[in-house]
């Protein structure tokens, strides 16, 4: 029988030839540290802890670009209008000064992956607003009928402590550090206020009234909450830029569209009265220029595209028999960036809206996707990943810029599919029978699925556009 210690010696042994040996002993690796690419809709447990982590290190550097930016942020004035029953206040504020906004601390990320939506939770222990005031309106008594003329000046400050906002988006892509988001917004909550006005004027009529007390909370009130929003509005924007997918080349490709470029580059346009127009605009009569103006527009969109790909398609179910389907998800679309315009522009000015219509022609569409084999619906029989080509799809699209600047897409709708290959992979020949079996139910009968893909392709349009805040037609 062999001893304890003579156990425990072979023991000791065995661990000094492993750490005495050459080879390296590898621990593995934190979840924050894998690659998550795709869709939100198909991450498992790892992949979302692994895009917290990757958003929180985006929020810090948020919170670098706000410190050098925005704190102190200067909002310089601001001016807004109280009505109230018998009540009747201009305000205007100047030297607008905000103080604490880098001192926020990431406190939660929450994710929703049917929704693809993420939101992270931050605190600000306590911010400083600061400003000159200045106000003049009317009062009227309550017992009488008389109305009291209201007017005040100087500084305004208020404190909030422990203020929190709440940084929203939907996240369309991820591929590695990088994240396409849409739908971006922030909201803040603040509990704890302290208002105070150092007054430099009194109203007329003496001392300030319990009226004008009242008056003045209002104000207090109000002013606080134009700030909030401005506040709210600015920081959601740094947020949006130090998260969103490649933001420095996507400025940069903005930014090339503004610079002037080469003399033979531009199309040139002409005002009804036959005056030449310096700037770079649609034209509103159809034709060459209009055509012209709309080829130059498409080489900016194939570079922008090209830029954001692999661009997230919709899912969709084909149906081979009643009770046999085959659901393809998380959908990563590339080669998008090969449309052309097929068939002349049209345009539509009116009441200072402008509206193109176009006919696009998608050369060819490489994709990647993952597939589930289902039998009534919820019984799996297999799945895995699956390949498909799209040549020579014909779409028309019409988009609208509003004249208050804002951009629409009214239209998206797909004339003809194209010529649709799917290939399947994992179970040899008969996945590659299946496959034959698809492509084949795709070319003869592609309204198995343009249904859903207009419906995806107009809500992914929108969202896009809805992050373009300048008139679409003036970045060429």
């Amino acid at each position: 029988m062999i001893s304890k210690e003579l156990c425990i010696a072979v023991m000791a042994l065995c661990v000094v030839k492993l750490v005495t040996s050459g080879d390296e002993v590898s621990l593995p690796k934190s979840s924050s540290s894998l690659n998550i690419t795709g869709n939100m809709r198909s991450m498992d447990e790892d992949q979302v802890m692994s895009l917290h982590a990757l958003l929180k290190r985006k929020l810090e550097r948020a919170r670098g670009l706000v410190s050098h930016g925005l704190d102190p942020m200067q909002a310089g004035t601001l001016g807004f209008l109280i009505q109230e029953t018998g009540t009747y206040v201009n305000v205007s504020l100047t030297k607008v000064t905000v103080t604490g906004l880098s001192n926020f601390t990431i406190r939660d990320v929450a994710t929703n992956n049917a929704a693809m939506r993420a939101s992270v939770l931050m605190v600000m222990p306590r911010l400083e607003i600061r400003c000159a005031y200045r106000v003049k309106g009317y009062i009227s008594s309550d017992v009488g009928t008389e109305s009291r003329v209201m007017e005040d000046s100087g500084q305004f400050e208020a404190v909030l402590d422990r203020a929190a906002m709440s940084w929203f988006a939907r996240i369309l892509n991820v591929d590695k550090d990088d994240i396409l988001i849409a739908q971006t917004g922030l909201r803040t909550h603040v509990d704890d206020v302290t208002k105070r006005f150092l007054r430099t004027a009194s109203g007329k009529g003496g001392q300030p009234g319990p009226e004008d007390q009242e008056v003045l909370d209002v104000i207090g009130a109000s002013i606080v909450d134009h700030v909030r929003q401005m506040l709210e509005e600015k920081l959601n924007g740094v947020i949006t830029q130090a998260v969103s997918k490649k933001p420095a080349e996507l400025q940069d490709l903005l930014e090339s569209m503004v610079v002037p470029t080469p003399h033979s580059e531009v199309p040139r346009t002409y005002s009804p009265h036959g005056h030449r127009i310096s700037k770079r605009q649609v034209p509103c009569n159809n034709g060459t220029e209009l055509d012209d103006y709309v080829d130059y527009l498409f080489r900016f969109a194939r570079r922008l595209i090209r830029a954001m790909e692999p661009i997230q398609g919709p899912n969709f179910t084909i149906y081979i028999e009643e009770h046999l389907q085959v659901f393809l998800y998380d959908v990563q679309a590339r080669n998008v960036y090969t449309l052309s315009r097929r068939k002349p522009a049209y345009v539509i000015c009116k009441d200072g809206d402008v509206t193109v219509g176009l006919v696009i022609e998608l050369e060819s569409i490489m994709a990647t996707a993952k597939y589930r084999v289902l039998t009534d619906h919820r019984h799996l029989l297999y799945n895995g990943d699956a390949d498909i080509k799209l040549s020579g799809t014909v779409i028309w699209a019409q988009i609208s810029q509003l004249a208050n600047g804002n951009n629409r897409l009214d239209v998206v709708k797909i004339w003809r599919m194209g010529k649709a290959q799917i290939l399947l992979k994992g179970l040899g020949n008969l996945t590659s029978a299946i496959s034959m079996l698809l492509t084949s139910i795709l070319n003869h009968d592609p309204w198995n699925v343009i249904p859903v893909a207009e419906a995806q392709a107009i809500t992914f349009g929108r969202e896009m556009l809805a992050n373009i805040t300048v008139p679409i037609f003036s970045l060429v």
